[in-house]
């Protein structure tokens, strides 16, 4: 009955846990942390560029970044440079928000 006597424990102190959202800056994050980051809460776009700046993201992950909110202009570029868009993603981008002449040409390249 006298297990959390101590004072200071990482386990009394469960709460600091939930500062994973902040990003961390100095390493890139692995699949699992990424996965954890993105359905912990939704994240501001300060966040999800670097998210998809640290690697390439595989294409739940995007799926995942594209429902969670609008993109931006640039976000959206980001996600097409990365990797070649499949055509659920591709329809989900064009009804996200509409698309300039050029920014559609290079979705369907």
């Amino acid at each position: 009955m006298q297990r959390n006597t101590s004072r200071g424990s990482p386990a009394a102190h469960s709460h600091t846990n939930a500062k994973q959202n902040t990003l961390p800056k100095s390493r890139p994050l692995h699949k699992m942390q990424r996965n954890t980051l993105l359905k912990s809460r939704p994240l501001h776009t300060m966040q999800r560029n670097t998210l998809l700046k640290s690697r390439p993201l595989h294409t739940m992950q995007r799926n995942t970044l594209l429902k969670s909110r609008p993109l931006h202009k640039m976000q959206r570029n980001t996600l097409l440079k990365s990797r070649p868009l499949h055509t659920m993603q591709r329809n989900t981008l064009l009804k996200s928000r509409p698309l300039h002449k050029m920014q559609r040409n290079t979705l369907l390249k």
